[in-house]
């Protein structure tokens, strides 16, 4: 087929924008637009309760509340429930005595002017139609309370009449709002019978309502802000035919009037919350049937041919899995990204699977970029085997995971640890929503496992069978089984495991000539396999074979020497003292020392040499440390084997040792950084936070700034940032990341951390520019508050011996 132009696709992007009773495309048929309609109802009967049979009583104020998450709709709630209330008043010939005022909390939080005011300023305005006849109305009350022409007229040219006109209504809104009386002037305007002419030209008169719609105040980040706003909201709670519609987040306005509480008597936070709110109604979440009725309301719009509307129609199952938050927004920010290259593949005449691979991959890019960028792009490259063996492993653990009605997670997150520690592969820890969306087929990495032996392949010996037919190389029968044996492994089929980790070690042995060292990491992972299994005799051969084909693979004797002492194998222990000689020489000596200590020790208690007991090993190591000359070198070495042995008492013992015979603050700053990042990689909560104020004090005090620290400082403040982002201290994380980032834009670790935390806030524009370590970005996009920081994160019985 031949591609559309450009300008062709790039016209299929959506807004996000929120969108009225016309555009609905989610809720009308759903509960949540009758509850919508409940309201707009009740707003027109106070002008017309004979006709709609309220209770007299019913015409008081009420604050309404729309409450949802970032993204669901809000916004859109406010807009079709105003249409919703002009439709009713236009159905009972009021619409002229309903007016509506729309206050965006966060264009006014900026301002110098409290929010009581911006709020008269905005009602004021609406009561009168213009802010000249504001003015006008309003003047004369504002000259007797304020009693000073200035604060009304400031001085100034009358040509500049715009600009003179928005200072005096300042100057009226801020008189007004002085007096205690203000809701009587509100209350007045709104009650004086006013003339209003009907469409047909005839005559009517009335009362007016007004109808506050409050939209984005959870995007405040000023809770005394947000606050002010609610106190204004209430303090014209008794005026009759004001309402107030407020959407909002209701977590976080919650946590808003919780911190005022605690600051003021302490009461009860949802009793203080009902205070301002009188009536509240929730957006639903999109359910599996909803996301693909919105889903298909959306593509609509587009000719019912179009082959990229009908593949997304198609595979709304990717959204229903991929998308971690279900809202309109999400949804259509998500079809945004991916139309293109889903058009790109289907304008090139892709199979039906192809294109629902496309979607597959692109959702799981859009979703989680870290781990796409990382590992599937690697994967793509001609030297990406180990990437692609790694995913198609992943992928394959999801799938039973998932598929197999057993979802047991412990045994997942061991089959996943199995295949990071095999492969190298360090990623982040994988969701179970992440899991479950790999599990969906098309499988992109599963599907054939022996062509992933073959691009590596370099023996290309062909195998013949008794009829002459080939059957492939011998190096393709060996990834083919390999992979065998990882897939039975990941299954827990322990037993046809080692059955296939004995047909591969039968194969080398008899082709011997045909392989070499390129493998002997795979073989020593077949030996890890049986090791596991529980089968000593063939995991003694696997391991020796392996180090057959690469005498020189550091792991891999490290493996065979751990794995010896784990056995108690005494025939072995001369070679394994062998081994380890080796790890301490050349370039053996630089790969994980630490552990080559520790097993020099464990092999040392059972072979009957002095130090017996890994107590009497960390005392030597205590001792000598204490006594003999110290270096960075040793204080390095000795602190990766205590945390070897997770022993953070030996760590903050020698610690201090260095830290006190530190001959310049760089020696200091090593010993608290040091300490603190072990600390930080435990895992345990009491000593992150402990971390937490380690990192906190080196990034205050005067003691390690300048031109010696500063190349430390952007990987300290991401440090910082990761603990207190996992302790919900957000926007102070916020604020580390990018400090970090602005000093080192290149580092992968602060760009994905930083990137993701962007993402979280609802920037994905920013987030791109941090992907591309594009610099300068405007100032730091923060998510919000969540807790105020503590003087202290851990116990206060901690010892702060570095502060002494």
């Amino acid at each position: 087929m031949t591609q559309q132009p450009a300008d062709a696709i790039s016209s299929r992007y959506f807004s996000d924008r929120p969108v009225g009773l016309q555009g609905d495309k989610l809720w009308s048929d759903h509960p949540f637009s009758a509850q919508l309609r409940t309201i707009a109802e009740r707003i027109v009967a106070p002008l017309c309760s004979e006709t709609l049979e309220y209770p007299d009583h019913l015409s008081d104020s009420i604050t309404f509340a729309v409450y949802g998450k970032w993204g669901m709709g809000k916004s859109s709630a406010l807009q079709m429930l105003q249409e919703l209330t002009g439709r009713i008043a236009q159905e009972h010939l009021l619409e002229q005595q309903i007016r509506f005022c729309t206050y965006a909390a966060p264009a006014y939080e900026t301002l110098p002017q409290p929010a009581r005011q911006t709020v008269a300023l905005r009602i004021l305005t609406s009561l009168a139609g213009t802010p000249q006849e504001a003015v006008s109305r309003f003047l004369a009350p504002a000259l007797g309370a304020a009693q000073n022409r200035e604060l009304v007229l400031p001085a100034g040219s009358p040509d500049a009449g715009t600009a003179r006109i928005a200072r005096e209504l300042e100057g009226v809104a801020g008189a007004l709002i002085s007096l205690i009386d203000f809701d009587k002037i509100v209350a007045e305007e709104l009650h004086r019978i006013q003339e209003y002419t009907l469409p047909d030209g005839t005559r009517k008169s009335g009362p007016a309502a007004l109808v506050v719609l409050v939209d984005d105040l959870d995007r405040c980040r000023s809770t005394d802000f947000v606050m002010q706003v609610l106190n204004a909201m209430q303090q014209l709670s008794s005026v009759k035919n004001l309402f107030f519609v407020l959407a909002a987040d209701e977590a976080k306005l919650r946590k808003c009037v919780e911190e005022q509480s605690e600051r003021a008597d302490g009461g009860d936070p949802d009793f203080a919350l009902e205070k301002y709110i009188q009536h509240a109604t929730w957006v639903p979440p999109i359910e599996d049937q909803d996301l693909k009725k919105f889903i298909e309301s959306l593509m609509q719009k587009h000719d019912p041919a179009d082959a990229v509307a009908g593949a997304l129609v198609a595979n709304a199952n990717f959204l229903q899995r991929g998308l971690r938050e279900r809202t309109p927004r999400s949804v259509k920010r998500c079809i945004n990204t991916i139309w293109f290259d889903l058009a790109q593949a289907i304008h090139s005449g892709t199979s039906d699977e192809e294109k629902t691979k496309v979607i597959r991959e692109r959702i799981l890019e859009y979703t989680w970029p870290d781990f796409y960028r990382q590992y599937v792009l690697p994967a793509k490259d001609d030297e990406g085997y180990r990437y692609r063996t790694a995913l198609a492993l992943l992928e394959q653990a999801c799938q039973e995971f998932t598929l197999g009605h057993n979802e047991d997670e412990a045994l997942l997150r061991f089959r996943l640890k199995k295949i990071l520690d095999q492969y190298g592969r360090d990623w982040q820890a994988i969701t179970l929503e992440q899991v479950r969306y790999l599990a969906l087929p098309p499988y992109q990495w599963s599907a054939g496992p022996d062509e992933l032996g073959m691009q590596v392949s370099k023996e290309r010996t062909t195998r013949t069978n008794a009829s002459g037919e080939d059957i492939g190389t011998v190096d393709d029968l060996f990834h083919s089984i390999y992979f065998k044996s990882e897939a039975a492994d990941n299954a827990g089929n322990r037993a046809e495991a080692v059955r296939y980790v004995n047909e591969l070690y039968q194969l080398i042995m008899r082709n011997r000539a045909q392989f070499s060292a390129e493998h002997c990491p795979l073989v020593g992972n077949a030996a890890i396999t049986v090791e596991r299994a529980g089968n000593t005799e063939l995991a003694t051969k696997v391991y020796q074979l392996a180090v057959d084909l690469n005498p020189e693979h550091s792991n891999n004797l490290q493996n065979f020497v751990d794995f010896i002492i784990n056995r108690k194998i005494a025939p072995l222990y001369p070679s394994a003292r062998e081994y380890l000689a080796k790890l301490k020489t050349g370039k053996h000596a630089t790969h994980r020392p630490e552990r080559t200590t520790a097993l020099e020790a464990r092999l040392g208690a059972l072979t009957g040499a002095e130090l017996t007991e890994t107590e009497e090993t960390v005392a030597d190591l205590v001792e000598n440390f204490s006594t003999g000359p110290i270096s960075r070198e040793k204080y390095s070495a000795v602190m990766t084997f205590f945390d070897q042995i997770a022993d953070f008492d030996a760590m903050r013992v020698v610690t201090k040792i260095f830290y006190s015979r530190a001959e310049s603050a760089s020696g200091r700053y090593t010993a608290l950084r040091g300490l603190g990042d072990m600390l930080a990689a435990s895992g345990i909560p009491e000593k992150r936070r402990e971390a937490m104020d380690m990192y906190r004090y080196l990034l205050e005090s005067s003691m390690y700034t300048g031109a010696e620290f500063n190349n430390e400082l952007p990987d300290l403040q991401h440090n910082y940032a990761t603990l207190l982002y996992g302790e919900d201290y957000d926007d102070e994380a916020g604020k580390l990341w990018f400090q970090a980032y602005s000093q080192k834009p290149h580092d992968n670790a602060i760009r994905r951390a930083y990137g993701l935390y962007l993402i979280r806030a609802g920037r994905a524009d920013v987030a791109m520019m941090v992907s591309e370590g594009r610099t300068p970005i405007d100032g730091p996009v923060l998510q919000p508050r969540q807790k105020e920081l503590p003087e202290q994160f851990a116990p206060e019985v901690t010892d702060r011996w570095w502060e002494d």
